[in-house]
């Protein structure tokens, strides 16, 4: 990501993508950052311009997070490193959905019931997909669509309190919130 871009040229690109198997370890993150900030020496462009470097956030790339987030808290470096945000609402929908395991997630004395999904008739794609990496699902699973279906939803039981609707609703809009913030093309970077 960077700051202070003249015009045109956008704040956020993306520029290398390395496929590494299950908890594969290697400096491909540092080595691209090594060569942007290089690159932006030989340009003649003030490193300060350089400001984030973003990861899938997989447990083996915890190391070089915490390294960068370390350096640029020290003021030793103009950058830090965090988890890319599409892959960070991955696993925010794995919490939600099933609660991070067997304990179910709440917001105060409000559940939120997943049940409402399947109740509101989104497809079971979204909630529970096969290809847990598809950026374009989790887009989907938080739209506003979905945020709809969410309400109109009515169990035949009636055992769900408005309130749970609100919370998971709630829930599904700042989650969509924070992708908007990273993936709208049209959102200042003064907001983001």
């Amino acid at each position: 990501m960077f700051q202070n871009s003249p015009q045109g040229v956008a704040k956020f690109e993306a520029i290398a993508a390395y496929p590494q198997s299950n908890n594969e370890s290697n400096d491909f993150s540092t080595s691209i950052k090594n060569a942007v900030s290089s690159a932006l020496v030989l340009a003649g462009v003030h490193s300060s311009s350089f400001v984030n470097t973003a990861c899938d956030g997989v447990s083996c790339e915890s190391a070089y997070l915490w390294k960068m987030t370390c350096l640029f808290l020290s003021c030793k470096c103009n950058h830090t490193g965090t988890t890319n945000p599409n892959h960070n609402c991955k696993s925010w929908r794995y919490q939600v959905v099933s609660g991070g395991g067997s304990v179910g997630c709440t917001i105060g004395n409000h559940v939120l019931d997943v049940g409402l999904l399947r109740f509101g008739g989104i497809s079971f794609d979204l909630i529970w997909p096969t290809d847990f990496a598809s950026d374009k699902l989790v887009l989907e699973l938080f739209s506003d669509a979905s945020i709809c279906k969410i309400f109109e939803a009515n169990p035949e039981f009636g055992s769900t309190q408005d309130g749970n609707k609100a919370a998971l609703a709630l829930t599904f809009f700042f989650l969509r919130l924070h992708l908007h913030a990273i993936n709208g093309p049209s959102v200042p970077a003064m907001h983001r």
